[in-house]
This record gives structure tokens, C-alpha cells and sequence, in this order.
């Protein structure tokens, strides 16, 4: 192992009980983590799931292939304390199928439905708001069990998927949406420890204007433990994509999980949300889909300790590789603990997969969430609870060398919660308090990073902040 510093003063301070805040792991410090390599401030703004003072939010509303139905819903959360219009508009079959305009109170949040809009069949949903402060999640949910992420702010040419499974009866489903008016086609890659794959009927696949295309992943590398996609427009087109990772038959019992693509890849990414009290096993997967074979740093710390472990992965040219997402030795410590990986060259993308089921590998309870590359000042989430996930955990990280003042606010109100988490730290953060807060909001003096992970009678749903870049 090696040393990052002395072990510092308990790095976090709450100021107040009216939020409801407790601290997870070491009563006597914060997770301690190294800044894990130089290139923090130095990550392009690419990679940004969304961005809070968006006019425009994009939402595949991805469903599952196997067509078994969810329910699909938009979380649509208001920042500010003014009423906000928006407008919310269903695409599919080349047009544009309804239109309904909502107004969403100040620090409130409103939900709709496809169904809702008055349509028939699958859309993809575009959110305009006409004023500042609105935030989009989408939600779904089957039964009892719940999923969230961010919607996008922005479109790419390419997005990125390096964590997946269509082992046992998982299907893994990837929708992509075309919001614009003019036509696209898209090249899909998928990505094993054994190589690449482009199966021929995921070739120049039509994505045409104003319409959304859904890919059933497990028909072109199906019994697959471990795969990643890529998919690349032709023609300079830009188009957005979300997957969802569903389990039916046996695997029935596992979570829900809908994450948004990497519209690009970077040389950094940082995974904060790997919780070893609960039974669960992580992996890492990272995505290597260049010609030349990389070699990438991994530094694992677990809560309260001042040491953090490395490791070297090689990644095979146009390939996954996947480890433990946490060495023996940090395992050991059934805490929280942090990830961050890096390379000094060829940029790659990362991601995890959760297994609730260590006995089974990747067939049942599997979960995936997606590397962050942007740590933000400004991070907010559309709620903080579900009635089936009724338990909410903030994790958080400072990778600067400065102190992070960190306030909470939800609803539009502080309730005189204030964090100061020391440099090169991160912690756990449970909310305990009663209120379930429409808005979610975590305010911050310096770049930091936040994941929010709901758990409960709904299984477990993780998703990154809908975020703001300030500096």
C-alpha cells in the first residue's frame, strides 16, 4: 500500500439536524483519498451528463427488448424559486406527436408520461424550459423496483457503454434517439474480452430524423459476463444514447439499471459508489476500443484510511478487461470505497457492474453505473427518494488540495446544512430525514464529485448528478 498523508482531524462537519445527515464509515476520519493523478481541472467539459441552466433536454426513455413493459416517466425539478414553463414534446416516426406544456413550481417537481402526452407506442421525449434551473431525470420503474438517470444536454457523434452484461436472462437494450430533422446511421461495436464485434445488421443502422431506435445488445454477442458498445454516427451526424439492463425469468428479482452513455472518452475517471456492507461485488470494467493495447492506473482507498492501493491493468487493443473494482486488501475493510483510474495516453472509457449475488457472478441483482469525468461546483438531483427506494446515500469526493465547503439544500431550502470535507477526501453521506425532498441540490466552493445512490424495497438504483461546470 502506499501512504497519501499523515491521518488528518475528522474531515466533515455538520451544522444542523434539520436535514438529517450521518456520516458512514470511520468515526474518527473522512475517506481520505489521494488526488489520483494531475489531471482533475485539466478534463474537457465533453462529458458533462447535463448541465443545470439547459434550455433543452433530450430523454431516449429507453425501454426493455425483450418488450415487457415499464413504466417510463420524466422527473422534470424546478431550481429555482420561480414558476418555470416547459414544454415537453414526444418524437417518434419521423415527427413530432405531441405537445403538452407543463408549469413546474418553484423548488418542485412535476412528472409525466408518454402515456400522458396522449401517445401510443414508444417515444422518445425532448424537455424545453423557458427559464432557468430545470433539471430532467427519467424514471423507471416495473413493480416495485425503480431506476433513474440524468437525461442529456447534449448530443455526440459517438457514446460509449463500457459496462454491460447479457449473461443469463439479462437483456441489455440501448436507445437511440435522433431529435433533429435530419437523417442518421450509425455503426455499432461491441466490445469482449476476446475483441471486437460489429455484427453486420448493426451496420449503417437508420436512425432517422426525429425518432428513436432501440438495439437488443444480446442479439449480436448474447452469454456474454462482461460487454461493452460503442456506437459511432456517420456523416457528422450527433445523436444521443441510454441503455437498460433488465432481468426476466430467474433473474427476475434483479434491479432495474438505466444509465446514460460517455459521449466521448477521456484519460480519467472516477467511480464513487462502491458500498461492501451490503453483500454486494463490484467490478470494473474499462474499454479500450483503439488499435494499440493501453496500460491504466487503478488506486483504490477505502473510507478512513490514509493509504490507497494501486494497480496495473493492460487493456488489448479493440477490448473490456475487468478486475474486482476493489483490491483484497481494501475489501477487507467492509467500507465505502473510491475508485479512480487513469492513463497517461490513449484516452478509454470506464464503468462498473454491482452484483447483488457473488454465488451467481453476473446472472442475477446486476446494476451498472458509469465512470465520472467532470468533477462540478454544482450538483443536483431531481428527488431524493422513491417510495420503494426510500433510502438515500450521497457519495462525495474532493480530488482538490483545498478544503470544499459543501452546502445541501433541498427544496430550496438549506436547513443550516453545511459539509466542510478536508482536501484529497471523500465521504458517505445518508440522509435520514423524514421529508422527501422534491429537489436535491449540492452546493459546493470547489469542484467535487457526486453519485447518488437510492436503495430499498426497489432494489438499488445509482445515478451521477445532474451537474453544473463552473470551474
Amino acid at each position: 500500500m502506499t501512504s497519501i498523508r499523515a491521518r488528518v482531524p475528522f474531515a466533515v462537519v455538520l451544522l444542523g439536524s434539520a436535514l438529517g445527515l450521518v456520516l458512514l464509515g470511520n468515526p474518527e476520519s473522512a475517506h481520505v483519498t489521494q488526488p489520483l493523478s494531475p489531471r482533475v481541472a485539466g478534463v474537457p467539459a465533453l462529458l458533462t451528463t447535463g448541465l443545470v441552466r439547459s434550455a433543452a433536454w433530450y430523454c431516449p426513455m429507453v425501454q426493455s427488448a425483450d418488450h415487457l413493459a415499464t413504466g417510463e416517466a420524466i422527473a422534470m425539478s424546478n431550481t429555482s424559486p420561480k414558476v418555470v414553463r416547459v414544454e415537453v414534446s414526444a418524437i417518434a416516426n419521423g415527427s413530432v406527436q405531441q405537445r403538452k406544456q407543463i408549469d413546474v413550481g418553484g423548488n418542485a417537481t412535476a412528472t409525466v408520461t408518454g402515456q400522458e402526452l396522449g401517445t401510443t407506442g414508444s417515444v422518445a421525449l425532448i424537455v424545453e424550459a423557458f427559464g432557468p434551473g430545470v433539471v430532467v431525470e427519467h424514471v423507471a420503474t416495473e413493480s416495485d423496483k425503480t431506476a433513474t438517470t440524468p437525461c442529456a444536454t447534449q448530443s455526440s457523434d459517438s457514446w460509449y457503454f463500457a459496462a454491460g452484461t447479457t449473461r443469463g436472462e439479462t437483456f441489455e437494450t440501448i436507445a437511440i434517439m435522433n431529435p433533429f430533422g435530419q437523417a442518421s446511421s450509425v455503426d455499432v461495436a461491441l466490445y469482449t474480452r476476446d475483441g471486437v464485434v460489429r455484427p453486420r445488421a448493426m451496420q449503417a443502422l437508420e436512425a432517422p430524423a426525429r425518432s428513436r431506435v432501440q438495439i437488443d445488445v444480446n442479439s449480436g454477442s448474447d452469454q456474454r459476463e462482461v460487454i461493452g458498445v460503442a456506437i459511432v454516427a456517420r456523416a457528422g451526424t450527433r445523436l444521443i444514447a441510454e441503455m437498460m439492463l433488465r432481468g426476466v425469468g430467474k433473474n427476475a428479482s434483479a434491479p432495474l439499471s438505466v444509465v446514460m452513455g460517455a459521449p466521448g472518452l477521456v484519460t480519467e475517471w472516477h467511480l464513487e459508489d462502491f458500498d461492501l456492507r451490503r453483500g454486494l461485488t463490484h467490478s470494473l470494467v474499462l474499454m479500450n476500443p483503439s488499435e494499440a493495447p493501453i496500460s491504466v492506473a487503478v488506486q483504490t482507498i477505502a473510507t478512513g484510511s490514509p493509504q490507497f492501493v494501486q494497480r496495473t491493468v493492460t487493456v488489448a487493443a479493440n477490448s473490456i478487461a475487468w478486475i474486482d473494482a476493489v483490491d483484497p486488501q481494501t475489501a477487507a475493510a467492509k467500507t465505502d470505497v473510491s475508485v479512480t483510474v487513469f492513463t497517461h495516453g490513449q484516452p478509454f472509457a470506464a464503468a462498473a457492474l454491482h452484483r447483488a449475488d457473488a454465488t451467481t457472478r453476473l446472472v442475477q441483482g446486476t446494476s451498472v453505473s458509469m465512470g465520472l469525468s467532470v468533477p462540478t461546483r454544482n450538483a443536483t438531483f431531481a428527488f431524493d427518494r422513491t417510495a420503494t427506494l426510500n433510502q438515500t446515500v450521497l457519495e462525495i469526493e474532493n480530488p482538490n488540495d483545498r478544503v470544499a465547503h459543501i452546502k445541501i439544500v433541498r427544496n430550496g431550502t438549506a436547513d443550516g446544512a453545511e459539509i466542510t470535507l478536508a482536501a484529497s477526501q471523500r465521504t458517505s453521506l445518508k440522509l435520514t430525514s423524514n421529508t422527501v425532498a422534491s429537489v436535491l441540490v449540492i452546493e459546493s466552493g470547489e469542484p467535487i464529485y457526486v453519485v447518488r445512490r437510492l436503495f430499498g424495497a426497489g432494489g438499488e438504483s445509482r445515478s451521477a448528478a445532474i451537474i453544473a461546470v463552473t470551474g
